[in-house]
């Protein structure tokens, strides 16, 4: 199973929420977050899927809603990459209040494997 974002362009939002969530239920797809927005043209939604499910069963899905529905414009697969993690970092100075744990001012007198005599 992989983690894997999908992206559905359509115009009948209602409809198509429930014809994803069948699909992708009866292909064995779990979803963990659904998304939706309006299109950037403001001709239609988008909804974002993110979900966990082989390559087989996400073509599989996608075909099933192609098939059914007329009002699907546009499909997009996006694979979350694990290796490409970025570790979290303070953007705000909000923030910073998560890092009250962290050590953020280095002394070397104070540093028992630091030599007396280099400083």
């Amino acid at each position: 199973m992989r983690n894997a974002h999908e992206q559905f362009t359509t115009g009948e939002l209602a409809l198509f929420i429930g014809a994803t969530v069948n699909s992708f239920g009866s292909r064995g797809i779990h979803i963990s977050h659904l998304e939706t927005r309006a299109e950037k043209s403001g001709q239609g939604w988008d909804l974002l899927a993110d979900c966990d499910a082989t390559k087989e069963q996400l073509i599989a899905a996608a075909t099933d809603l192609v098939q059914n529905l007329d009002s699907l414009t546009g499909i997009a697969l996006y694979r979350k990459d694990e290796v490409a993690d970025v570790p979290w970092f303070p953007r705000h100075i909000a923030d910073l209040d998560n890092c009250s744990h962290c050590i953020t001012k280095y002394d070397p007198t104070t540093d028992s494997r630091h030599p007396v005599g280099f400083l």
